[in-house]
């Protein structure tokens, strides 16, 4: 996803990875930027920006795998059962909700496109 953002041209171009140890280097934007903080995306117009930003990506190249939120699901859902982690009381509801919400998507036809898989506003680059 890193690549295809790039290569959208609304994130820095990714220009090699390690996957390792888990490196990714992108081009240096220059001193001017920085990571952004809560405040910065609450000025006037840009967390319009970053969203369009996320169209742009979202309309631009498609990696060359498919993740699925329900597998990632599924997986830490085996991982807590094998591991015999002790999870709120509400967890059972909130599971029951995440099936009955994967179950509605699974009627709706999905095109699959690269995402910014951590919305936090420090993965966010301002100058």
């Amino acid at each position: 996803a890193s690549e295809c953002a790039g290569r959208s041209g609304s994130a820095p171009r990714l220009l090699g990875a390690d996957q390792t140890h888990g490196v990714l280097i992108f081009e240096d934007l220059g001193p001017q930027w920085r990571t952004a903080r809560l405040d910065d995306l609450l000025a006037p117009g840009r967390l319009d920006a970053l969203w369009a930003l996320k169209r742009q990506v979202h309309a631009g190249p498609v990696p060359d795998f498919i993740r699925s939120p329900m597998a990632d699901i599924e997986r830490l859902r085996a991982l807590c059962k094998r591991d015999g982690v002790a999870l709120p009381a509400e967890h059972q509801w909130i599971d029951r909700c995440v099936d009955m919400v994967w179950q509605a998507l699974q009627k709706c036809q999905i095109r699959s496109v690269p995402v910014h898989g951590d919305g936090v506003a420090s993965n966010v680059m301002v100058s």
